[in-house]
């Protein structure tokens, strides 16, 4: 394995943990039913950059 396929696999790896600990977020009762609310950026960047890892 070369150092480009090393360093798709960490940030792959990187941008699935922060998903899964994005669902993590403590929300309050009246925010969950928000569509934009603290858990909205961390999912989207997560979205992002897993498509952007297997590039």
């Amino acid at each position: 394995m070369n150092n480009s396929k090393i360093s798709g696999l960490l940030f792959l790896l990187l941008f699935s943990a922060y998903s899964d600990l994005a669902g993590a977020i403590a929300l309050d009762f009246w925010s969950e039913e928000e569509l934009f609310n603290a858990r909205s950026l961390p999912y989207a960047i997560s979205a992002a950059g897993i498509p952007i890892s297997f590039y």
